[in-house]
């Protein structure tokens, strides 16, 4: 046998939260998804960081910030510990635009205001689920044929340049 240390899976969801009436919102929606219990954990952002430290990044990360003051040092600490490909959804009570636009600048995926409820947490997760699948989507390559004056076949060149590659390539065109 192997002295190696065994290899963690990631979880594809982990939660740090101490406010009790979130706290049962996460534990509906793992329940509905049928994720693990042991995904959610009493605790907030630092907590999170700490337990990062020996444990492998989830694909979603909820924290709970304690207050806006607060909130930079504690998601700097988180940063340095959590995978970059890891989203971030932070919760907290702080109701202010400034600090949701100062969230969304540094990366957070989304910000819930507690407390939330099951729906409000599942339409996050949602909005990150989509957003991921439009970023893995291969951007359209455009092809323009141009003629200098009419009548000199840039219609039927680019019309078999269409047909040839959409035929080269079983792509749609």
């Amino acid at each position: 046998m192997s002295d190696a240390p065994k290899l963690l899976k990631p979880l594809p969801f982990l939660a740090f939260m101490s406010d009790a009436p979130s706290r049962q919102a996460v534990g509906e929606m793992l329940s509905e998804k049928d994720w693990p219990k042991d995904a959610l954990h009493e605790g907030n952002a630092e907590t999170a960081a700490n337990y990062l430290k020996d444990h492998p990044s989830p694909g979603i990360l909820l924290v709970e910030i304690s207050s806006a003051e607060a909130a930079p040092k504690q998601l700097d600490a988180l940063a340095a510990k959590v995978d970059p490909k890891t989203k971030v959804i932070v919760c907290g009570n702080v109701n202010e635009f400034s600090f949701f636009t100062w969230l969304m600048d540094i990366g957070i995926a989304s910000y819930l205001l507690e407390p939330f409820d099951a729906d409000k947490l599942k339409i996050a997760l949602d909005k990150i689920r989509d957003a991921s699948a439009d970023a893995n989507q291969t951007p359209a390559t455009v092809i323009g044929v141009m003629g200098a004056r009419g009548g000199v076949g840039s219609t039927m060149l680019s019309t078999n340049l269409a047909w040839l590659l959409a035929r080269s390539f079983n792509q749609r065109v």
